[in-house]
């Protein structure tokens, strides 16, 4: 999962773990810290989509958010 794209940022690092649904990397923020995010994909209902967090470092206003894998 390299070159992957949200809105607002490119991500550079991305894995998934397949037994534990587990997701988890870091992107460019546009403060211009680096910023981790992590979550897990809920795979079954009408809300099958990775839920998570991220946390910019160093830590600002602002500084963590939401992080969501969304079917294409």
């Amino acid at each position: 999962m390299t070159g992957l794209h949200s809105c607002e940022h490119e991500i550079l690092g991305a894995s998934l773990a397949k037994t534990t649904g587990t997701f988890s990397g870091y992107f460019n923020h546009s403060s211009g810290g680096k910023a981790a995010y992590n979550g897990t994909i809920l795979q079954k209902g009408a809300n099958s989509v990775g839920y998570g967090h991220f946390l910019l470092t160093p830590a600002t206003a602002g500084s963590a958010g939401a992080a969501y894998l969304l079917p294409k």
